[in-house]
């Protein structure tokens, strides 16, 4: 994630000199407005927050609306790549997720759903079951991709507990 800031010279100077590897000349302040990533705090020093997830990962959450527990699969870059229905208990939640590890690599497992520029899939288990459902799509490339990515991460991937 980026955020916006206007340009402060002390801020300035060390995003240029990270970027280059080299000081930089003195800029009026007026002169620039710069991007700046999350983990750079305004003071100059840095934040543990990253740009991008170490790995793609499974993270379980329970919902205050509904008391139940669901997942989402979520790529490198942290996006959402495949959601879960809701489960009772956080074990029934762990047996979703390991069905969809079981089924991410079998292609006949998939559903497709197109429809007026929305692009989905369903990835449902051996019993026909849908196990996991995706984000919306705009084309059928990025719905393809989705499932590409879940073919990828999914059956590698570590379980994140939220709650």
């Amino acid at each position: 994630m980026l955020r916006l800031i206007s340009s402060n010279l002390p801020i300035l100077s060390v995003v240029i000199r990270i970027i280059t590897g080299h000081d930089c000349p003195i800029i009026p302040p007026h002169c620039m407005v710069i991007f700046l990533p999350d983990c750079l705090k305004n003071d100059g020093s840095f934040t543990n927050k990253s740009f991008n997830m170490d790995n793609p990962k499974f993270t379980i959450f329970k919902s205050h609306l509904n008391d139940q527990f669901y997942y989402h699969l979520r790529a490198t870059n942290g996006e959402i790549i495949l959601n879960g229905e809701g489960y009772t208990t956080k074990e029934h939640c762990h047996t979703g997720i390991s069905s969809v590890k079981h089924n991410a690599l079998l292609e006949h497992q998939y559903s497709k759903k197109d429809s007026a520029g929305n692009y989905t899939f369903n990835l449902k288990a051996g019993n026909g079951e849908i196990i996991g459902i995706s984000e919306n799509y705009t084309t059928s490339h990025g719905r393809d991709n989705g499932i590409a990515a879940v073919k990828k991460d999914a059956p590698e991937a570590p379980i994140q507990e939220l709650s």
